[in-house]
């Protein structure tokens, strides 16, 4: 299903912003 698909690439990108938002956070620190 593509709508299935869609929503990994989605997650993924999340996870990955997420990650460089935390990285950020703690080279703030």
């Amino acid at each position: 299903m593509p709508i299935k698909e869609e929503l990994k690439h989605k997650i993924i990108d999340g996870k990955i912003i997420s990650g460089l938002l935390v990285e950020r956070c703690q080279l703030a620190f």
